[in-house]
């Protein structure tokens, strides 16, 4: 056991937290105050908790783990020994989690802390998933409680499916005790089983942060919910489009699409903003203006700043910019996986921008290449695509046409992205705290 101290700019909690080396299922409870009593309790609460009987403790040296959790150590015959002092290696699995947990929940939930009630009731719904869904590697990444029952136990559960929400009035032991029984089996029954409470494998993304999971209750609200915001996002992207810059020795203009499809990624997640950009360029394939605007092929420069609307529609492959677009599709997806690790909060954001950045230009310099090559003729210039582009060769006009342009602007879009997420979770917790303080 061991207690993990959270300093705000008012308040200074304790979050008390233990784990079994063996399965590895966690427990933590926070408190105002790092006193032995509230050690005891703690104790008490993690005993009622634990699906297994306790036997031995191993407790940091502070004072919290003295007095009255000493004594409770000696009521229960619990054997109470001390690690080696300051020699946190002798802890190195509850270090481990307790890293994990503040990394994951605590430093999402610091507006909450003023009422330790509250915070314990999302902390207990991030430690439900913790133990029953999270796959830990030192145990063959399993759950805790799948893995204690499976290694653990003599007898298969044939308990009944049911609904998690009937628990949330129980005591800490009925909520643990009943969800080793019905552990999910397979992924299907995972939903039957409704983890609508829990916290999912993943960190918080700023678009469920924006519009909260309890908007959407139902399958089907969260369904709407999730396209509305894919809709949304490929509406901002059809906008960045329309801020484009037209050299004189490419096609492919210059916008602020890279801009648009990595703040998408990293506000929805993965496989949504991969959708939301599917979305996007499905809008551009049935003849909905959100392509960057066709401009001037007389050779000279030109530019567009939104309005008025001059987007285009088209086909991806009848496009040179096309290969770009399927891009988008990758970029997002990437940026939206690095942001569901929490990557779009911290400084190496920079580097899941930059690498969703780099896959818009696979395809996209791909399709521009082979367009140069087969002889191509732009649709709007009416002349062979390579005539329009500087260079002596296929892969140099290709590289001058579709890359080295670009490289500049695109940096600069990509540490804009990577302020913006950062400064918006900024505002969000803001506002968030206010609110809580308010309610407090």
């Amino acid at each position: 056991m061991d207690t993990v101290s959270i300093f705000l700019e008012r308040v200074k909690r304790y979050i008390f937290t233990a784990i079994d080396v063996k399965t590895r299922f966690a427990f933590a409870h926070a408190y105002k105050t790092n006193s032995s009593a509230n050690g005891q309790d703690f104790l008490n609460n993690f005993t009622c908790a634990a699906p297994f009987t306790i036997s031995h403790i191993q407790t940091d040296n502070c004072s919290e783990f003295l007095k009255c959790f000493n004594q409770s150590c000696q009521d229960n015959d619990l054997v109470h020994f001390f690690n080696y002092p300051r020699h946190p290696q002798s802890n190195g699995h509850l270090e481990r989690f307790n890293r994990t947990m503040q990394e994951q929940f605590a430093d999402w939930h610091t507006g909450s802390l003023d009422d330790p009630a509250v915070f314990n009731k999302h902390l207990t719904e991030y430690l439900i998933w913790h133990n029953t869904a999270k796959p830990h590697r030192g145990i063959g990444k399993a759950p805790p409680l799948r893995y204690y029952l499976k290694n653990f136990t003599l007898h298969q559960s044939n308990m009944l499916w049911t609904r998690l929400d009937a628990y949330k009035t129980l005591p800490l032991k009925g909520v643990f005790a009943i969800l080793s029984e019905v552990l999910f089996r397979t992924p299907f029954e995972a939903w039957r089983f409704n983890m609508s409470v829990a916290v999912p494998a993943r960190a918080p993304l700023l678009a469920d942060v924006v519009w909260p999971r309890a908007w959407g209750q139902t399958r089907t609200a969260r369904l709407v919910k999730d396209i509305a915001l894919m809709v949304g996002f490929a509406g901002f992207v059809a906008l960045t489009a329309q801020i484009a810059l037209k050299l004189p020795w490419t096609t492919v203009p210059i916008t602020m699409q890279t801009f648009g499809v990595l703040v998408s990624g990293g506000a929805l997640g993965a496989w949504r903003g991969a959708g939301s950009m599917l979305i996007y360029m499905a809008m551009g394939m049935i003849g909905i203006p959100v392509f960057a605007p066709n401009l001037s092929m007389s050779g000279g420069w030109g530019g567009h700043f939104i309005g008025p609307w001059q987007g285009t529609a088209s086909l991806p492959w009848d496009i040179s910019s096309g290969g770009y677009i399927v891009g988008f599709i990758l970029a997002a997806f990437v940026a939206g996986y690095f942001a569901q690790k929490a990557w779009d909060r911290k400084p190496w954001g920079l580097v899941s921008m930059l690498a969703g950045n780099i896959l818009v230009y696979v395809p996209g310099l791909l399709w521009l290449g082979f367009l140069i090559g087969s002889g191509w003729v732009h649709p709007v210039a009416h002349k062979p695509l390579a005539d329009l582009i500087a260079g002596s060769s296929t892969l140099d006009k290709t590289m001058k046409g579709g890359l080295y342009p670009f490289l500049v602007g695109d940096f600069m879009k990509i540490y804009l992205a990577s302020l913006l997420l950062p400064a918006a979770w900024v505002l969000v917790e803001k506002v968030r705290g206010k609110q809580n303080s308010n309610k407090a």
